[in-house]
C-alpha cells in the first residue's frame, strides 16, 4: 500500500499537475520522503495484470511474476512487439497495490 501512495504522491508532484504521468525522479523523491524502497513490491507474483499493446491496444494479460522480469512482449493478437519499461511496471504494480490485490505469504 505504501508503494501505491508513493506513486500517487509522485503523480501530483510531477510538473504540479494532477493526472500527469509520474517520472522516476518524482517517484524516487516520494518514496524517500515516505521511507519506502522504490523496487517493485513482492507479493504480486500470482496477481493477473494487464498492459495494452502499443500497436493494437489489445490487453496483454500476464501474472505479476512475468511483468516483474519481462523486458519485451509480443502481442498474440497483432504480432506487434514492444518494450515493458520500468515505468510500465511501476504503474501496473501500483494499480494492483491500490486495488488491494497483494497476496500475503502464509506462515
Amino acid at each position: 500500500m505504501l508503494f501505491a501512495r508513493c506513486v500517487f504522491a509522485a503523480s501530483f508532484s510531477y510538473a504540479g499537475n494532477e493526472g500527469t504521468e509520474c517520472s522516476r525522479t518524482a517517484l524516487k523523491k516520494a518514496c524517500a520522503v515516505m521511507g519506502v524502497s522504490m523496487s517493485l513490491p513482492d507479493g504480486f507474483a500470482d496477481v493477473m495484470m494487464m498492459l495494452a499493446c502499443r500497436t493494437c491496444g489489445i490487453a496483454i494479460t500476464k501474472k505479476g511474476s512475468w511483468f516483474k522480469s519481462a523486458s519485451r512482449y509480443k502481442c498474440e493478437s497483432c504480432g506487434g512487439q514492444g518494450r515493458v519499461t520500468y515505468d510500465d511496471k511501476m504503474r501496473l504494480f501500483a494499480r494492483a497495490a491500490a486495488e488491494g490485490q497483494l497476496i500475503r505469504k502464509k506462515g
